[in-house]
């Protein structure tokens, strides 16, 4: 046995590598488009390893959410209508459209939207965001 191999199997041994792990801030939020329960729960036993940051969950479910409004309001969405590509369309009809009605689509659009406002006049800490996000998306 190599040195290497020798520190590999010690580091896995003594539990080195406990940090890491192989989920990202977008499994994160696309367990909350897709009110992925088991998922979130998977996530939110690792949180700490994972690099989620509160702004990064804002500006990535405002995308995902806009997106999924574009697709899932239109009732042809296409590259033109949409300025999204075919693959992106096919991709949101496939895997994101159908967990909200479209009260609640808007409703969790419109949410989103307001928690810029609220973390940057303090009305909303930051430390709360991810919290708040989940509970608020998954009772939309």
């Amino acid at each position: 046995m190599s040195d290497r191999d020798f520190l590999v199997d010690k580091f896995f041994s003594d539990n080195v590598f406990s940090d890491l792990s192989n989920l990202t801030i977008f499994n994160f939020t696309n367990s909350i488009i897709t009110k992925n329960v088991e998922t979130l729960k998977q996530i939110l036993l690792q949180f700490d390893s994972i690099d989620i940051e509160p702004i990064g969950v804002i500006t990535v479910l405002y995308k995902n959410f806009k997106n999924i409004l574009n697709v899932q309001l239109n009732s042809n969405p296409t590259p033109e209508n949409t300025g999204l590509s075919s693959k992106q369309i096919w991709g949101i009809k496939n895997n994101s459209i159908g967990y909200f009605s479209k009260e609640s689509l808007i409703d969790v659009f419109q949410f989103i939207l307001s928690l810029d406002f609220k973390v940057k006049t303090g009305e909303l800490p930051i430390d709360m965001l991810i919290d708040y996000v989940i509970v608020k998306v998954f009772n939309a």
